[in-house]
Order: structure tokens, then sequence, then C-alpha cells
């Protein structure tokens, strides 16, 4: 069987992302959240609102291996998160973006809600970008960490992300050109319009000069 993503770690390591939870109520989502963070090649987790301790869920202890960062509420994260970095709410709302054409930031904070709240206001404030994973009703909040973190690691390994959003950007620029053009073009052409209705005047005026000498001279 013919695999399309090839298994193994990413190659190209360039940037760097971070996920974690704000509020979260029980330690078995947020051990299995850390789990699978791990396996898809985050570089620090971090909780806001709720100190984490180490759940059976998280098998391989993924805190001993990666940062694990904690701050006392939103204001504290925002004024001590990397400013290079993108803050990623994962929400479903009404001006969420589909994660299927979503090019990821190299560099990546995601930020998950609490599994009965999700994301309170504070925290979607300060999100640059809000991201949903497209399924018919709410997912758990692991789940929905995990396929987001897959869908990372999918684009980057194979370059499918990254590809289609680069032909659709560059398609939406050639429109935007083209329909300058157009624009261009209709008024070059009303222009012509206009200079060939001059040029017809002054054929008119120089056979009515020609007709009125010829008129003199007889």
């Amino acid at each position: 069987m013919n695999r399309e993503v090839p298994v193994g770690p990413i190659r190209d390591k360039r940037g760097y992302y971070g996920i974690g939870i704000e509020g979260s109520k029980y330690p078995c989502n947020v051990g299995t959240l850390w789990r699978t963070a791990m396996n898809f090649g985050a570089d620090f987790l971090f909780t806001v609102g709720a100190r984490y301790h180490r759940d059976a869920t998280d098998t391989p202890d993924a805190t001993g291996h990666m940062p694990l960062l904690s701050w006392p509420d939103i204001g504290h994260f925002k004024d001590n998160i990397s400013q290079r970095a993108v803050v990623i709410g994962i929400e479903i709302r009404e001006n969420s973006e589909n994660l299927v054409g979503f090019r990821h930031p190299e560099c990546a904070v995601y930020l998950l809600g609490s599994e009965n709240k999700g994301l309170g206001e504070e925290a979607l404030s300060i999100c640059e970008r809000v991201i949903e994973v497209p399924t018919y009703h709410c997912m758990n909040v692991a789940v929905a960490g995990a396929v987001v973190m897959y869908d990372r690691y999918y684009k980057r390994v194979s370059g499918f992300g990254n590809s289609r959003y680069e032909l659709i950007e560059e398609q939406s620029k050639l429109r935007e050109e083209l329909s300058q053009a157009n624009c261009a073009l209709a008024a070059a052409e009303e222009r012509l319009l206009r200079i060939e209705d001059r040029v017809k005047s002054y054929k008119v005026w120089d056979e009515f000069v020609d007709l009125f000498e010829g008129e003199v001279d007889v």
C-alpha cells in the first residue's frame, strides 16, 4: 500500500508551534492532548487558568520531554507569549475559518477552550485567527486539537497545504490583475471612441472647407 505522506518526523523544521487549553476541566483530556502533541512535533504545551497534573492518559510523559507553560489568566498569557507567533483560536464561530483550506503559519500558538464553555470572549479577542474543524457537532477538546495538529503535520510534510494556498493566492492575484486590466481596457476604448469622434468631426470640417473653397473658386 502506497503512502502519500512520508512516515517520520517533519524534515522542514522551520518555525515552531505550541498548543494549550484555557480553563480545562478534565485532566484526561489534557493528558490525551499532550500525548498527541508530542507525537506531532509540538514545541511546547501550555495551560491558562488551570494547572496540569499528570494524568494516566499522558503515557509518554510528554511534559518530561517538552516545556509546559502555565498562566493564571489570558492577560498573563498575552503578555508572555512570543510576539512572533500567531495566536490561533480553535472554536466554532460564525466567522471561523475552515480548517480544510487553512494555511498554518510557521510560528503558531493554538488555543483551545474548556470542555463546557469553549473559549471566552477575552481569549477570542487576542486570537489573530480563529479556525474550526468542519464537523456536524462539536468535538471533544483533545480530539479537536489532535485534528488540527495532524492537519498542520500533513500540510507541512506533503506540501499540500502550502501549495494549494499559494495557487489560490496566485489565482486571486491574477483575477485582480485581470479585473484591473479590463478596467484599463474599457477606459482606453472609451478614450479611443472620443478621439475617433473628434477625428470624424475634423474630417467633416475639412470636407466643408474644401466644398466652400470650391464654390468660391467657381
